[in-house]
């Protein structure tokens, strides 16, 4: 599947997947944070896929 054609939450979990690893290897980056926090805010989509990433990671 390419990126034209997934849907919303596949895009929110493929990002999702991505900030746990950003975040993982620099829990302290102020700049990161910033970053990670506009997206989360970015669109609801955003919020369920973190949630739902985070909790299959603990």
């Amino acid at each position: 599947m390419t990126a034209g054609t997934e849907s919303e939450d596949e895009r929110a979990t493929r990002e999702a997947t991505d900030w746990l690893i950003f975040l993982e290897d620099e829990p302290d980056d102020p700049d990161l944070r910033a970053r990670f926090a506009d997206w989360l805010s970015a669109h609801p989509a955003n919020r369920k896929a973190w949630a739902e990433t985070a909790q299959a990671y603990d």
